[in-house]
């Protein structure tokens, strides 16, 4: 996925440009997660964000999971935080594959309106 963002281009942006990864994934021992949230982290947020708005959106926000049928969860954090993003205007979903995000990309890239 994001060897793909870095050499593809949509309305004349490169998308790897915009996308950007957020290490908030793996698992922590506890000192590991007291720096994490004292550096701002924030459990549960999406892995993925793409800061280009549109006519419909402020940015879109991606989390990924494995593919099915492997069982990856989605958790409480992850749920509250893709509402959250959703309810104030960001596209926020959740992708089992780096093809789903690709689509998701290319869809939402859609709205793109340029500024002159």
């Amino acid at each position: 996925l994001i060897q793909w963002a870095s050499y593809t281009v949509i309305h004349g942006l490169r998308i790897g440009d915009y996308l950007t990864h957020v290490p908030n994934e793996g698992k922590r021992g506890p000192k590991a997660i007291k720096d994490f949230i004292e550096l701002g982290g924030s459990p549960g947020y999406p892995d993925l964000m793409l800061d280009i708005p549109t006519s419909k959106y402020h940015g879109l926000r991606i989390e990924m999971k494995a593919p099915k049928p492997n069982k990856s969860v989605v958790s409480n954090n992850q749920k509250q935080w893709l509402h959250r993003l959703d309810d104030i205007g960001y596209q926020a979903v959740i992708c089992y594959s780096a093809s789903e995000a690709i689509a998701i990309i290319t869809e939402y890239m859609g709205h793109y309106e340029q500024s002159n």
